[in-house]
């Protein structure tokens, strides 16, 4: 049997775990902080859909030493939590290497999930060989396969040397389509992809924050701007810092990356400067209003940009008004959110609910609306547009200004 370990315990980690392990392939899920791997059975992956679900299941699962399991796998799936400041980013994610390296047996393919910049494979290959003392191509293979924000669909694939059909086979269970590319050729893909999908909202952004009030509104309507959220836009500038840091000081290009990540960074002061702004036009008092911040955020995400958003835009909001606290609709944190939910219903204060995506913006208004809630409540999507809603009736209603 094809022994597979996923490296990392992460959202997508798990993800690409259980579904070979529903499709009969022996698989283990390394924790990369409790330095222990799990052995993930086709019974575990039908009885638990999400990792959190798998927390404080021990009667389900088999454990294993991690050098136990990595000397073993033909095939290591590379999708580690990146947490560490972004300085520290990079040297988080070779320790994690340096710890595969160390016990990964010859004829062993490595598949890279991270993000990496413009020839950082070259680096990332010359470290597996140092420390394994194996060599590329011979001793082992690797693949560079960024993966998209919360899902196991890769950006592209990058190849060392002409893949093997088990290989695509492998890949076709997880739904990859593989296009043969080179590893520098699949980072300059993925490069590309990320700066033209940042290139058309950072514009937006500046463009947007030149108006106000249904003017901006207007604006935002015809450049899209209403559908993206500070989630999105949050979701993915490890990416952006990985490619800047990779280009030559000189570069266009670098410039270009730069100033993108730049404009996305200063996103999170805008909204706070909508909240100042509103509370002050509103003459709202820190001491009479109650501020939630609407958002989930998947504390178990391999990038951890939109946690580190989030936690930011909270501290910057308690500097400003003392009572702030946070929802989250997501399907791990429902009875929170029902909790949460009764505590809005009974604060008799005006509420200023801030949501970082619409689907959080969705599942708490038509929570609310469903109740009749009485009081005053405004609301702000944290878009590239910054709307506002305020109402003051039993039954929430009102158009964005």
């Amino acid at each position: 049997m094809v022994g597979v370990v996923v490296y990392g315990f992460s959202t997508e980690g798990y993800h690409i775990a259980s579904t070979l392990a529903s499709q009969g392939f022996s698989v283990s899920m390394v924790d990369e902080e409790m330095q222990i791997a799990t052995e993930i059975t086709p019974a575990v992956a039908k009885a638990i859909r999400a990792l959190p679900d798998l927390m404080g299941r021990d009667q389900l699962l088999s454990i294993k030493p991690v050098e136990a399991a990595l000397s073993e796998a033909e095939y290591i799936f590379f999708a580690p939590k990146v947490r560490r400041h972004p300085e520290e980013a990079e040297s988080e994610v070779n320790s994690r290497l340096r710890e595969v390296a160390k016990n990964m047996m010859k004829g062993a393919t490595l598949i890279y999930h991270l993000p990496s910049g413009l020839g950082g494979f070259e680096a990332i290959v010359t470290l597996l060989e140092k420390i394994s003392g194996l060599t590329r191509r011979e001793g082992f293979e690797y693949v560079y396969a960024p993966l998209k924000p919360r899902t196991i669909e890769p950006y592209c694939l990058g190849f060392l040397s002409k893949p093997k059909k088990n290989l695509f086979n492998l890949f076709s269970k997880l739904g990859f389509k593989p296009v043969t590319l080179g590893c520098g050729s699949a980072e300059a893909l993925h490069a590309s992809k990320i700066l033209s999908t940042y290139s058309t909202l950072v514009p937006q952004i500046e463009v947007c924050g030149l108006l106000e009030g249904a003017e901006r509104v207007k604006l935002g309507r015809l450049l899209g701007g209403r559908d993206v959220f500070i989630d999105t836009l949050s979701s993915q500038m490890l990416d952006l810092r990985l490619i800047a840091s990779s280009l030559p000081s000189k570069e266009p290009l670098m410039h270009l990356a730069s100033n993108i990540l730049k404009i996305v960074e200063g996103f999170t002061k805008r909204v706070l400067d909508e909240v100042k702004g509103l509370m002050k036009n509103l003459e709202l008092k820190a001491s009479k209003t109650k501020v939630i911040l609407n958002w989930s955020v998947d504390r178990y995400e391999m990038r951890g940009d939109r946690l580190g958003v989030h936690q930011t835009l909270l501290e910057r909001l308690r500097d400003y008004v003392s009572d702030v606290s946070t929802t989250s609709s997501a399907p791990w944190d429902e009875s929170s959110f029902e909790f949460k939910i009764k505590e809005i219903l009974a604060e008799p204060r005006i509420k200023l609910i801030i949501s970082g995506s619409q689907t959080d913006h969705e599942a708490l208004w038509g929570r609310l609306t469903k109740e009749h809630p009485i009081g005053e409540y405004i609301f702000i999507k944290a878009n590239l547009v910054c709307e506002t809603l305020s109402t003051k009736t039993s039954r929430l209603g009102g158009e964005y200004v």
